[in-house]
């Protein structure tokens, strides 16, 4: 009997590890399918979220299908929109400055009075309003002579609000309109000249003469950031850059920022001009540039794509 119920005690106690083991795996079970439930409802948070990714893509695709047909809208007007240069043969060789856009004309020991004050005269007669910083030698009688061959007279357009002259080196007499930058800022120069101005804008920069009076670094985004925003998109920035008194880098990022870039040098007697209408893909079109027969103004004659000046 001893025997019995030691074996029978033995026996309990297995089948009390058998249900204590049965209660760990049914714990287990339930656990499991605890995660499973977890698992599949992560999943179909997965799908809805894919789903959802789906939508904002097929959105932003259109979107940006959008945003594409405005900038190719834009570029094709700005293509299309061109400043008459008001010289002779330019606007053939170019088409005329973008409007709206950045345009770079580089020269060194050569004269240029007389194709700025051209290129001013040719603005203001074709509907534009003008602000000039007068590269050396454009004074009050150049620039006096080209508008008078356009039967305008610069006392008329400075006091009618469409000519701003911005005097970097104080060689104008105080006048309507004219500002000496040694005294006022830029920026508040080219905000009065906004607020006054009723037609597009040509803005004409002296490189040279704003990095003197402003420094390098206030001249750059005074020329390229517009004066966070004071002028508008459909203004003209015609940066004059002479080469022998801007360095080399300086030059380069003015360049290296338009949409077209002139280098204007002498060639012997004349002078020739190099019209990039793309500096990006270093695609000159070349042109000669010699003096008009009437004082103020230049002409230009077409040539290939070549360095050799014409001999003509």
């Amino acid at each position: 009997f001893e025997a019995v119920s030691d074996s029978v005690d033995r026996t309990a106690e297995d089948v009390q590890s058998v249900s204590m083991a049965t209660d760990d795996l049914a714990a287990s079970s339930e656990q499991i399918a605890t995660t499973a439930e977890d698992v599949a409802d992560r999943a179909q948070s997965i799908r809805g979220n894919i789903s959802s990714i789906r939508e904002s893509r097929a959105e932003q695709t259109t979107m940006l299908g959008e945003v594409g047909d405005a900038l190719s809208g834009v570029t094709t007007d700005r293509d299309h929109a061109r400043i008459s240069t008001g010289l002779d043969g330019l606007d053939d060789l170019t088409g005329g400055l973008i409007e709206g856009g950045q345009v770079v004309l580089q020269y060194s020991d050569v004269a240029i009075a007389d194709l700025i004050a051209g290129l001013v005269a040719g603005a203001i007669a074709t509907g534009n309003a003008v602000s000039v910083t007068p590269p050396p030698g454009l004074d009050r009688e150049t620039l006096d002579g080209a508008l008078a061959h356009r039967d305008v007279s610069l006392s008329a357009t400075l006091a009618n609000d469409r000519l701003f002259v911005l005097d970097a080196f104080d060689t104008w007499q105080s006048d309507t309109n004219v500002f000496d930058l040694g005294t006022r800022s830029l920026g508040a120069v080219n905000r009065e000249t906004d607020r006054r101005r009723e037609q597009p804008l040509l803005i004409v920069g002296n490189i040279a003469g704003e990095i003197a009076t402003l420094g390098e670094e206030a001249a750059r985004a005074a020329r390229f950031e517009n004066d966070e925003g004071i002028f508008e998109a459909t203004d003209t920035v015609l940066n004059v850059v002479d080469r022998g008194a801007v360095a080399a880098s300086v030059a380069s990022f003015y360049v290296g920022a338009a949409d077209q870039a002139f280098t204007l040098d002498a060639s012997g007697d004349r002078r020739v001009l190099t019209v990039d209408t793309d500096p990006a893909a270093d695609t000159p079109v070349r042109g000669a540039l010699r003096t008009g027969d009437r004082p103020g103004s230049v002409a230009v004659v077409p040539r290939t794509n070549d360095t050799t000046p014409p001999s003509a």
